[in-house]
């Protein structure tokens, strides 16, 4: 008995006192300093890529920005506020991080270039035990 209500205990006061980390997706304002001379370069790196002949005939002769990763310097100041958890992915598309970060950490992290933010939702599987 002292053992369920131990856990009943645990159950309900862990979670305040140790908050779990949630994803999120973190929208950048925009994509950064010098983007003209970021598209310049990256239009001379695309000269070269696989995706040459599709881009000519689609008239996508240079770079535009959704070419460009969310810039650098922005992504660092995000993994700088959350050191102990690697960013899970940048969207070029999105211009966008993805990051697993606490209810303090995303507050930090929306005081700097962010535009937008979005939680993801998560589901959790419960597993019925089976009476033997």
């Amino acid at each position: 008995m002292a053992v369920i209500i131990f856990s009943i205990i645990l159950q309900t006061t862990l979670p305040s006192a140790f908050p779990e980390p949630d994803v999120w997706w973190v929208f950048l304002n925009d994509r950064g300093p010098n983007l003209e001379q970021r598209l310049e370069e990256k239009t001379i790196e695309l000269q070269d890529s696989p995706s040459l002949e599709r881009r000519i005939q689609n008239d996508l002769y240079e770079a535009d920005e959704l070419d460009l990763e969310p810039w650098v310097g922005y992504v660092e100041e995000v993994e700088a506020i959350i050191p102990d958890r690697n960013m899970r992915t940048t969207s070029r598309y999105l211009n966008a991080v993805s990051v697993s970060a606490t209810e303090r950490e995303i507050t930090e992290i929306a005081n700097r270039y962010v535009q937008a933010l979005s939680r993801l939702l998560r589901f959790r599987k419960y597993s019925k035990r089976m009476a033997v």
